[in-house]
């Protein structure tokens, strides 16, 4: 259980949540600027089964709440990143 809890503390683990979250970020605020503008490609099969006039504005503020709680993540990283450094931690995969 320990090794688990080193790997899931270790600077390699917070680099690569920081990773995704801005991965994620990227992706979601086109995708919410697609559905703000109810980009007809997008296809219907995310339409819930009521199809009422405004869902597209409903999916569109969904993703940019989502990118923005996406957002902290790299600020925690960073807070992360560099209490580990004082602490004297490498950045590298962990072993097992």
């Amino acid at each position: 259980m320990a090794a688990v809890f080193e790997c899931l503390t270790s600077p390699f683990c917070s680099m690569c949540c920081g990773g995704l979250s801005v991965f994620a970020i990227v992706v979601l605020i086109p995708l919410g600027s697609l559905f703000q503008k109810d980009y007809r490609f997008l296809g219907e099969d995310w339409l819930t089964e009521a199809r009422r006039e405004d869902e597209h504005l409903i999916a569109a503020k969904n993703c940019f709440i989502t990118a923005a709680m996406y957002g902290g993540f790299p600020r925690l990283v960073g807070h992360v990143l560099h209490e580990q450094q004082a602490k004297g931690a490498h950045v590298a995969a962990p072993t097992t």
